[in-house]
């Protein structure tokens, strides 16, 4: 409508297409271009089409004054290109300038056909060859970029999940382009983004480019797939200084604040940030239920789930960015006409509770920082108000909106109070790193005094020389600035540790007051079982599967209600029960996923490792609470109570038995359980095992899980061992039938090699000659196990382990408190019997089946 206007005509016909023929006159740009900027960016965009269909479609001898002079243009541009490089930047960037005046269209889209075709470590360069271009020209460029994006081109690689070369190459270039240059207009490319998420679209494809402009232009980094550790996980449960110095070394691109208000205030508006998360949210969820014609997803082929799994990571790890950047620091106004309400989220958009707690998780801790200082305001341009109250997870208004939602039989064993502390907290409430906290103020002492005692850099010059006065006087500038910033950080960090040891008393205080309403004692032990069961299925799983410091903060929040000795809360069955019930869930998860679930089971079993490694440790942490004493005299299936020696072998033996259920499965994952097991496999593991060896998806994901668990499991040498020949001859095979690039080599000898470190750590208590006579024995298995097994489980035990990791909905049925129907095998060695209680416990009953907003957590895992 706006182009059949006399002046959208005038514009696109005659003005602009003069711009081609007034070689450079930037003032005369100018004056176009101020008349231009009061247009909105679709009608700016609608006049560079046909700017670009004028060019391109008059081709009378009338027109050959154009014609000529865009020629000109693109030849002198392909000669500017080929002499681009880190040195000659300066010299460029007028050429570069004095081409864009007049031919922006045909100039910019060169230049970006050429960026495509690039890897990312010039791609700086080039942005930095833009540095005088106008700002018509750079508006251009946007529309260049939104063009090149929306094209017809393949955006992911032929068959694979991973993004074209050309698209990567595109998205980093546009990333690096607005983060420099943070006036140009962003919105169009945004509005596009959310456009091919919505319906009929569905495409979650281009959304590479949102993370790169996020990563770049937002300094909000995304996924850490490469490098998880603890130390990154702790560091984000920290404040923001030690956040930033935990994910790589302090080192950061530095991002300008105009350029992230810029980015902040366009996502805040309602045509781009509340689609974009509500989009992502439910896309993430489709791609698990259903497939592309609607139908439910499952036939789909070993290939089709991998893809959708990788897409669903994508999904997560671009929602979670979003979101997380649009609630950090002070709160925008803005932030709260983005969110819906709870009832909204969960009854009419049906999104699933960690999502939507995750979006209202900023306002929940605005209101609790503002309980805590009334004085203080904590959203942006807004003094202390009553905006936030009805946001306070601890008062009463907001239980009973929780009551409403929850279903009856849900409450029994997952009450309002914990639901609502469980999901409004998060790593930074319930865990203080200071020890990582003190680490990094120690590394940036030693960081200090080395700038003080090397103030002049030997490396300024080339050569490693100091040529001139100018290069030692830039060399003691720069150190300077190093020690000043790094004395910055090293205050910053001081400080947070004060904040947020407060901040955590506070919390706990909350938690203490509130204990007794936590849970009800139940009547019964089978009453007791489902309610652990319920808090599993509606509270551990979802979360601690939607991102690693979740999966750590589900553990450390379950750790801290056994240190609190909460009542009515039995802390060590709870722990069985998880453990047992957790593991499973690796042969229905995506990469991401399964690093989420390494973390947790980490976090979850370190402190009880150490309880198995100093009984001083169990006595003082574990016996003195209720939770861990009644566990143990149930299983042990006497009414008498037990003594501290007969209580602690107890423990041991539990463990024990975790470990081997976590040993059986994650072989069985492997596809190498038939090599661990002194008996012939059952005609039904036969099946399940040879169903599982042609799925890489599930071997991969055990083995990024096994990745994070290396810590704690194994335990145990003759584990370790067992465990190293698995991975040894599944590298040997996959290398033979696949070659040395196969996904499934490279993240295995990844684990192998930190197995390996792991391995070196274990203190060896056999004899030389069984140590000789174990390792043949393997190798002629080709893996195995280093001592004869025992026959002590029951004979359900080897198949209820193989069987149980086929489904992650199916393995909580047959949940009953003993190792030996979900122990998953024999022992590992003589004396690491597996713990088996006295009496049988009677089968609990299946979950019943829950209604309500609140009853669908973990409901697509489920599927």
């Amino acid at each position: 409508a706006f182009l059949a206007t006399p002046f959208a005509q005038g514009l696109a016909t005659s003005l602009l297409p003069a711009v081609t023929l007034t070689a450079n006159n930037p003032g005369l740009v100018a004056e176009v271009w101020h008349v231009l900027r009061l247009i909105p960016h679709a009608g700016r965009y609608a006049l560079y089409n046909a700017w670009k269909g004028f060019l391109d479609t008059k081709t009378a001898p009338t027109y050959s004054r154009w014609i000529s002079a865009e020629c000109r243009a693109l030849n002198s541009a392909k000669y500017t290109c080929r002499m681009v490089t880190v040195d000659t930047v300066k010299e460029l960037a007028r050429p570069f300038a004095r081409l864009l005046h007049s031919s922006p269209l045909m100039v910019f889209n060169y230049i970006v056909s050429r960026v495509e075709g690039l890897d990312g470590g010039i791609l700086n360069t080039w942005v930095d060859c833009l540095k005088y271009t106008n700002s018509l020209a750079l508006d251009v460029g946007s529309f260049v970029l939104l063009q090149r994006a929306s094209d017809e081109r393949p955006k992911l690689q032929q068959g694979l999940p991973n993004e074209a070369p050309h698209f990567k190459a595109l998205a980093t270039f546009t990333g690096l382009l607005y983060k420099k240059y943070s006036q140009v207009e962003l919105t169009g490319l945004l509005e596009y983004l959310v456009d091919q998420l919505r319906p009929p679209h569905h495409s979650a494809e281009g959304l590479h480019l949102l993370h790169e402009i996020l990563n770049k232009m937002g300094g909000m980094p995304g996924s850490y797939e490469e490098s998880l550790s603890e130390r990154l996980v702790r560091g984000r449960g920290g404040g923001e200084t030690l956040r930033m110095e935990t994910a790589l070394f302090g080192f950061r691109e530095k991002v300008s604040n105009s350029a992230i208000r810029t980015l902040r205030s366009t996502l805040l508006r309602p045509t781009v940030g509340r689609p974009f998360l509500l989009l992502l949210a439910l896309q993430r969820r489709r791609l698990i239920l259903s497939d592309e014609e609607g139908e439910e997803s499952a036939h789909l082929s070993a290939k089709d789930i991998w893809k959708r799994g990788s897409m669903f990571d994508k999904c997560s790890i671009v929602f979670l960015q979003l979101s997380e950047f649009l609630g950090a620091g002070r709160l925008h106004l803005k932030y709260l006409e983005l969110i819906p309400s709870l009832e909204d989220m969960l009854l009419k958009l049906k999104l699933d509770p960690e999502v939507a707690f995750h979006l209202l998780r900023p306002l929940l801790r605005a209101a609790i920082k503002q309980k805590e200082d009334e004085t203080q305001s904590v959203l942006e341009h807004v003094p202390a108000s009553t905006l936030l109250q009805g946001f306070d997870p601890f008062s009463s208004s907001m239980q009973d909106r929780v009551r409403s939602l929850l279903p009856t039989e849900t409450c029994a064993g997952c009450t309002p109070p914990l639901y609502l502390a469980f999901w409004a907290l998060s790593l930074y409430d319930v865990d203080v790193p200071e020890s990582l906290y003190l680490d990094e103020i120690q590394r940036l002492e030693v960081l200090v005094k080395m700038s003080e005692r090397n103030m002049i850099m030997e490396d300024t010059a080339a050569d490693g020389l100091l040529k001139t006065e100018r290069d030692l006087r830039k060399a003691s500038e720069r150190k300077r600035k190093e020690k000043k910033d790094a004395d910055a950080a090293k205050a910053q960090l001081k400080e947070e540790l004060i904040v947020q040891k407060g901040h955590h008393l506070t919390i706990k205080k909350l938690l203490i007051g509130m204990k007794g309403t936590f849970f009800i004692p139940p009547a019964s032990p089978s009453e007791m079982e489902e309610q652990l069961y319920t808090l599993f299925h509606r509270l551990v799983l979802p979360r601690a599967l939607f991102s690693p410091e979740d999966a750590m903060y589900v553990a450390r929040f379950f750790h801290l209600l056994h240190a609190l000795d909460v009542p009515a809360f039995p802390s060590l069955q709870f722990f069985d029960l998880t453990l047992r019930g957790v593991v499973p869930v690796v042969f229905a998860a995506t990469d991401q996923e399964a690093l989420n679930l390494g973390v947790f089971i980490k976090t979850l079993l370190n402190p009880l490792r150490s309880w198995v490694d100093s009984r001083a440790v169990f006595e003082s942490e574990g016996l003195s609470k209720e939770g861990v004493k009644s566990f143990l005299v149930q299983v042990a299936g006497t009414s008498a109570p037990l003594s501290a020696e007969e209580e602690y072998k107890q423990f041991v033996s539990l463990y024990n038995s975790w470990e081997q259920r976590l040993w059986s499965l994650m072989t069985t994952a492997l596809g190498k359980r038939e090599s661990f097991l002194g008996q012939a496999l059952k005609p039904e593991e036969k099946t399940v095992q040879e169903e599982q060896k042609g799925k890489k998806t599930v071997v991969i994901a055990a083995l990024r899980c096994m990745q994070q668990t290396v810590d704690v499991f194994p335990h145990s040498r003759a584990v370790a061992d067992a465990l190293e020949y698995a991975v040894t001859s599944l590298i040997k095979e996959m290398e033979e039938a696949s070659g040395k690039q196969d996904p499934v080599v490279v993240v295995a000898r990844g684990y192998h090699t930190i197995l390996a470190k792991r391995l070196k750590s274990f203190k060896e208590t056999r004899r030389p000659d069984q140590i000789t006579k174990d390792r043949a024995a393997l190798e002629a298995v080709g893996g195995g196990t280093l001592t004869p097994l025992s026959s002590t489980p029951t004979s359900a035990g080897s198949s209820a382990g193989t069987s149980a990791g086929t489904s992650a909905g199916t393995s909580l049925r047959n949940r009953s408190p003993g190792g030996g129907a979900e122990g998953g095998g024999g022992t590992l060695s003589a004396g690491a019997r597996p713990y088996k209680p006295s009496g049988t416990a009677a089968p609990a009953p299946a979950p019943p089946a829950s209604s309500g907003a609140l009853s669908q957590g973990g409901a697509s895992r489920s599927h």
